[in-house]
């Protein structure tokens, strides 16, 4: 079981980066972040992404003791991925707004 904080995943993502000109803009990490988001929240994709990863379809399968029925919902994660998304954002807002003001 994969266990992590919001914060433990934020701060560990530089989510922007200083262009040539000095201008800040959304790194290539964060871009990276969030474009395996989008991926990871999207159905129709997965099989693919398992595949290119070496795992079995059955991966996804989340079962309970004596319980045959998948329990694996692509609603939650995509209401994961889309509240982790929402977090980015944020983050990213975050930073290109407060750094003006650290410069002045």
């Amino acid at each position: 079981m994969l266990t992590i904080t919001l914060s433990e995943l934020m701060s560990d993502v530089q989510v922007t980066q200083t262009r040539m000109d000095g201008r800040l803009e959304e790194s290539g990490e964060a871009q990276r972040l969030r474009k395996s988001l989008q991926q990871m929240a999207a159905e129709n994709l997965s099989p693919t992404l398992l595949e290119e990863c070496s795992l079995s379809e059955s991966t996804l399968e989340a079962t309970l003791e004596g319980t045959p029925k998948n329990l694996w919902h692509w609603s939650e994660m995509a209401d994961l991925a889309s509240t982790l998304l929402k977090a980015l954002d944020a983050a990213t807002q975050h930073a290109l707004l407060v750094r003006p003001y650290i410069l002045s």
